[in-house]
């Protein structure tokens, strides 16, 4: 195991470089949490309603969305100027009939209309979706009449919310702090493996590896347990620092998806250190790279500048490039309002792209690797 100890060595002399960008993740997530205090409240969102069944389920479904929302008294023929000028964000439709289609234990689809790109539409969805769905479940299999499963259904989704609903107080810093981590375990571990890479990567020191004992995949297999426990020992030092400073924040239900999330991250930060590390032959390089590259990704998926906040022309290139997929996971798992699959899958799958990207870079970083060894040769 000569290679994983000279690993930790060459990381050893470059820890400062190396866990910098780790400390200034904690240092905003400390001064971001005092600066604003107890001022994290829930958002809710400004909506219009037009019911057009008048039944006990829709008036029903409005008292509901009343009390998850901002509902705003707006006549109908205003909806369209108010939607405009961004008073309202959301309008919904019960058609006529929706009380009959509950009834009939039928999919209901209500309309809408929204501002584009409005953060909070599907979580009004959500809303609206979870009390049809409830309330059509009890009458169709809980033999009760629409006014008793209408009570149920508000008994059950109050439970609901107060036991998964992770957006409100306290958890609007730790999406934050999650989001910086991004930025600062690529250049953490581009700086590191980086480092390790070029040390190794000089000529005199290939031509002796080609001729020593250590086989090529052995001293590959080595570096790379090497890279995965610095990582790791990352992931660790940042997740215990979660919990310690945010405290009641991450034991809510469904925070566990953002150190999923963060495990998912490891893949593409690591392979693409590794790559690069390949690719680098002077020291001088990953200062300048680590800085310009990881910047771009930061910026371009959404760490440091919201995604909403975003161009269409720029999300487009960014959902080439792993920050954005970490990115846009913490942004669904931070407007998670319960754990049904149709809400977390797509979260899932995000983390699935991140794992593929980590496997695109490290097989790029041995195609590299072999062709600099037969270079030395």
């Amino acid at each position: 195991m000569q290679v994983f100890k000279l690993f930790f060595q060459i990381i050893n002399k470059n820890k400062v470089s190396v866990f910098m960008t780790l400390f200034i993740a904690f240092s905003f997530s400390i001064i971001f949490v005092k600066s604003n205090g107890d001022q994290f409240v829930i958002q809710k969102a400004d909506i219009a309603i037009v019911d057009k069944d008048q039944s006990e389920s829709s008036k029903a479904l409005i008292k509901y969305m009343a009390g998850n929302t901002n509902v705003k008294d707006i006549d109908e023929d205003m909806i369209e100027d108010a939607l405009f000028y961004q008073d309202i964000e959301y309008v919904m439709y019960i058609p006529k009939g929706y009380e009959g289609q509950i009834k009939q234990n039928k999919e209901i689809a209500l309309e809408k209309k929204q501002v584009p790109d409005s953060a909070s539409a599907y979580i009004v969805d959500s809303y609206a979706e979870s009390f049809t769905n409830t309330i059509r479940g009890y009458y169709a299999h809980g033999d009760v009449s629409i006014k008793e499963a209408v009570k149920k259904a508000n008994k059950d989704l109050a439970l609901e919310v107060s036991s998964e609903n992770i957006v409100g107080e306290k958890t609007e810093p730790i999406h934050f702090y999650f989001n910086f981590l991004c930025y600062s375990f690529f250049c953490s571990l581009i700086w590191g493996i980086g480092a390790v890479m070029v040390s190794l990567n000089k000529v005199d020191i290939k031509r002796r590896n080609v001729v020593s004992p250590i086989s090529n995949l052995k001293m590959n297999v080595q570096l790379s347990m090497g890279a995965g426990v610095l990582g790791v020992v990352l992931f660790v030092v940042s997740v215990i620092f979660a919990y310690v400073f945010f405290g009641d924040g991450m034991k809510a239900t469904g925070s566990y998806l953002y150190i999923l999330n963060l495990v998912a991250l490891l893949f593409p930060c690591l392979g693409l250190s590794y790559l690069i590390g390949s690719a680098i032959k002077k020291a001088e390089a990953i200062n300048g790279i680590s800085n310009i590259l990881c910047l771009g990704l930061a910026f371009l998926g959404g760490c440091f500048v919201p995604q909403s906040m975003l161009s269409d022309s720029v999300l487009m290139v960014s959902k080439f490039i792993p920050s954005y997929w970490f990115v846009n996971s913490n942004d669904r798992i931070y407007n998670l309002t319960s754990l049904d699959a149709k809400f977390v899958d797509p979260i899932f799958q995000n983390m699935a792209i991140l794992i593929g990207f980590g496997i695109l870079f490290f097989v790029l970083a041995i195609l590299i690797s072999k062709k600099t060894r037969k270079n030395v040769i």
